[in-house]
């Protein structure tokens, strides 16, 4: 019995990771786009 609930534990865990991963993804684009913004303004002007 601990054998099986330790494992489903396991599994618990690893679909809550799945699940922020996918949160995570979603939330990025956002998160993202701001830095390349900034570093292109500061590339050019170094330029």
């Amino acid at each position: 019995m601990k054998h099986k609930e330790k494992k489903k534990q396991k599994q618990m865990k690893m679909e809550k990771k799945r699940e922020e991963e996918k949160n995570s993804r979603k939330m990025k684009p956002k998160r993202v786009e701001e830095p390349r913004k900034k570093l292109g303004k500061m590339h050019r002007e170094k330029g």
